[in-house]
């Protein structure tokens, strides 16, 4: 909910991203849409608040000033609603992934809630994308992913919550299936099953670039757009994997940890970097403790 028009947003995000693209992929709209919002908002003032000639936006004296006094008015339009928040009973709306990479996180909720008034949550489940989305289109208070989805807003704040020990994953008929631990040398020629970018384009970047610093270029067999899909491909044969040992539990597959990569993705604990519901707080500090006992 807000109280100010979102164009208001929209300019806001053009002056705090630097561009008119930068600000539309923050706000999920294209940048056609947002450029004819910024021009309507300039027409209803009366004034340029951006002079377009350079190659980046930069703010007129106008838009100087309407800016400053923005951030006034927004700062005070948080306190107005985190004030009222505190007499409004809700369930805190969190969002999360497959179960098989969030049994820890439903066990903690269990015992959260455990009959406790006062204490309900909703459960709302995404792809790894629609963690994000949901959470800074505020259709959720906290959400529940890898670090690599979050970390390019900047109006969302996260904590780690642990990191994930990223194995070396084969059937029991693989020639490695019997060792102890592999090192990179051992699988860098292996062709893999992998998640693809439409499962997460951050996630797949991050999984690149980490292959690219262990030294090798990955031998991609087949592209998934689901972990599920990825267990069953590797099951088939169609590839090895690599990924957190926590969140394999079928039959017949081996998880054996690699020495010294850099394929160490964080779980974190996401959420707006702005003033949250007393029962959200609460919420985040219960699961901030349960996770640091683990």
């Amino acid at each position: 909910m807000s109280i100010l028009d979102k164009k208001i947003y929209y300019f806001i995000s053009v002056v705090e991203e630097g561009s008119f693209s930068a600000a539309a992929k923050k706000q999920f709209v294209s940048q056609a849409n947002l450029s004819k919002q910024i021009a309507q908002l300039e027409k209803e003032i009366g004034t340029e608040l951006f002079d377009r000639n350079g190659y980046r936006p930069v703010l007129t004296d106008a838009g100087k000033y309407f800016y400053d006094e923005l951030c006034g008015i927004k700062k005070k339009e948080d306190e107005l609603f985190n004030g009222l928040n505190k007499f409004v009973p809700s369930a805190v709306k969190a969002g999360f992934t497959g179960l098989f990479e969030n049994r820890e996180l439903i066990e903690a909720i269990r015992k959260y809630q455990d009959g406790k008034s006062g204490h309900e949550i909703e459960l709302n489940r995404y792809d790894f994308e629609g963690c994000a989305k949901a959470l800074v289109e505020e259709q959720i208070d906290i959400s529940f992913g890898l670090e690599s989805i979050f970390k390019r807003y900047r109006n969302v704040k996260y904590e780690i919550l642990h990191g994930y020990d990223i194995c070396f994953v084969c059937t029991e008929k693989h020639p490695l299936a019997k060792a102890k631990s592999v090192t990179v040398d051992q699988i860098k020629d292996e062709g893999l099953v992998i998640l693809s970018k439409k499962f997460s384009s951050d996630y797949y970047n991050d999984f690149m670039e980490s292959c690219k610093k262990d030294g090798y270029v990955p031998k991609v067999n087949v592209e998934v757009n689901s972990f599920d899909e990825l267990i069953l491909s590797v099951c088939l044969g169609e590839g090895v994997a690599l990924c957190g040992e926590s969140s394999i539990r079928e039959e017949g597959l081996i998880a054996i940890p690699i020495e010294k990569t850099n394929h160490s993705p964080n779980y974190v604990m996401a959420y707006r970097n702005e003033p949250l519901k007393t029962n959200v707080e609460n919420f985040i500090k219960y699961i901030r403790e349960y996770f640091a006992t683990l």
